[in-house]
């Protein structure tokens, strides 16, 4: 049975080359190339039929990948879409599946262990679990997720999570978030605590590490 695919990456080298991977199976067929999410939903409108996966960049200029996960799934909520990076980001890796992703694909996966995940993916039946391929319910299951969900931050904390780790003054801070300094310093205890650090360099180490900031 022919099955037929998309890829929506910026990274025009990146695409041409999983395209020609993916065609090495006679069974299978790339019908969609995009370099962005208007670019795909535009391609998409005037296709006979959709593809049964689309692969979708997770770092997108313009839009980030989990907007354009939504957006697909929404309009098209039977294809399957994979969320790819080279960085193995778990919140980043979280906000695709939230978005309506069934898997996470690393860029530098095996070509075997890439046509094994295919396989699952048409087949709906997930079974690997190597950090290069990770289907919905094992990235749920991980121990990386499971510490994004004990640390659980408000919108407001994610802003000053970002605005800690750029450098700025406590001072900036506040103004920039419209709260006293006493609160930017409760603020900064409070985000220590839920990270369980106790400096600057530590936190910006775990926070990179789980995708909180690039």
């Amino acid at each position: 049975m022919n099955h037929t695919f998309g890829i929506i990456d910026d990274q025009k080298m990146f695409s041409e080359g999983l395209s020609l991977l993916i065609a090495k199976n006679p069974d299978y067929k790339v019908i969609l190339e995009a370099c962005s999410m208007e670019d795909a939903l535009t391609q998409m409108a005037g296709l006979k039929t959709h593809p049964d996966i689309i692969f979708i960049a997770i770092h997108i200029p313009g839009h980030n990948g989990a907007e354009i996960a939504a957006s697909i799934h929404k309009k098209y909520p039977l294809i399957n879409l994979v969320a790819i990076s080279y960085f193995h980001k778990p919140v980043k890796i979280a906000e695709m599946m939230e978005g309506g992703c069934v898997a996470f694909f690393g860029k530098n996966i095996e070509h075997g262990l890439l046509y094994s995940g295919i396989h699952d993916i048409i087949k709906g039946c997930f079974h690997n679990t190597s950090e290069y391929f990770i289907d919905k319910k094992s990235f749920y299951q991980s121990r990386l997720y499971q510490r994004v969900l004990e640390i659980n931050l408000l919108d407001s904390e994610k802003v000053y999570l970002l605005l800690l780790c750029s450098g700025m003054t406590y001072k900036k801070i506040g103004l920039k978030m419209n709260i006293k300094n006493d609160s930017v310093d409760y603020y900064r205890k409070h985000i220590y605590k839920k990270f369980d650090v106790s400096n600057k360099a530590d936190l910006i180490f775990i926070c990179q590490k789980l995708g909180y900031i690039d």
